[in-house]
């Protein structure tokens, strides 16, 4: 049976009180991440106090209305569209909690100390070259999020492209990305259930059918190796166990897992699945200088 080789725990585990408010001086300091440097303490508390507020004066206008004007029909109309209002937005506000700056430096901690837990490189938000593959343009605004990397080549973030057309609107595109790296170098190829958005050098070649319902634009499809990896390792499952939508992508000695939306790194089972097809994978992984064990989260876990 396999075995759960990353340490989830700390994404799950409730921080300590001491811990926390360590961690909480540190990132007003900027230490974890611009987006958490505020030092005003209202707006780092901006979504409990608008929760409080909303939970004591909802009840307020209804019993001021019964005490005036008594149980009339309208008073009790008055006092249900209040109340009823004030229950929407407190709905509201805690359905995008996420957005608050309490709730993200909880997520920004459980995230640091999962990385240190299981020996990973960790940046809240990071630059660096283009990567490789098809999804990452040339927009001028470009982001590399939660961005986790291991020794010998295994890295993990959500990728950000904003565009800016010169008008008054911008638009976007989001995806998650996974970067394994192989022993030696593959032709270029694609794995997907889409058809459009092909890269360049893909736009001529003709399609074969793939595993899983897939379609493989490939240079050189027949390459035995490439069949290999496709096919023993299962890796188009793994990438599907993410969404139809998902793509499998390989660059020279890079293998791309691309999906369709953000990962949600905070997820135990999301690093689950990444261990899952680190394992399925590791075969055809690099090996570290002098030899030893592959790359990806395999090694971090059997170190």
């Amino acid at each position: 049976m396999a075995r759960e080789r990353l340490d989830t725990a700390p994404l799950t585990r409730r921080a300590t009180w001491p811990r926390w408010r360590r961690f909480r001086a540190e990132a007003i300091a900027g230490r974890h991440g611009a987006d958490l440097a505020e030092p005003r303490w209202w707006r780092r508390s901006a979504f409990a106090l608008l929760t409080t507020l909303l939970v004591v004066g909802a009840p307020v206008l209804p019993v001021a209305v019964l005490v005036t004007e008594g149980a009339t029909a309208l008073g009790l109309s008055v006092a249900a569209l209040w109340t009823a209002g004030m229950v929407a937005v407190v709905v509201i506000s805690w359905w995008s909690r996420h957005d608050s700056w309490g709730p993200r430096a909880r997520t920004r901690l459980r995230l640091t100390e999962f990385a240190r837990a299981n020996d990973l490189r960790y940046q809240p938000a990071a630059g660096g070259p283009r990567q490789k593959a098809h999804i990452f343009g040339s927009a001028t605004r470009r982001s590399h999020l939660d961005r986790f990397e291991a020794p010998h080549g295994f890295v993990v973030a959500n990728y950000q492209e904003l565009f800016d057309d010169g008008a008054s609107e911008s638009d976007s595109f989001e995806a998650g990305y996974v970067v394994f790296t192989l022993r030696e170098s593959y032709p270029h190829t694609l794995v997907t259930t889409r058809a459009t958005h092909r890269p360049r050098r893909l736009r001529d070649v003709d399609p074969v059918d793939g595993p899983d319902g897939t379609r493989v634009w490939s240079t050189k499809p027949e390459y035995p190796l490439l069949q290999r990896l496709l096919l023993d390792t299962g890796i188009v499952g793994h990438a599907h166990g993410f969404g139809r939508s998902a793509e499998v992508e390989i660059v020279g000695d890079e293998l791309f897992l691309l999906t369709g939306g953000f990962l949600r790194l905070r997820s135990p089972r999301v690093w689950r699945r990444l261990d899952a097809a680190a394992e399925a994978l590791a075969p055809f992984l690099a090996l570290p200088d002098g030899g030893g064990r592959p790359s990806g989260p395999v090694v971090i876990a059997e170190r």
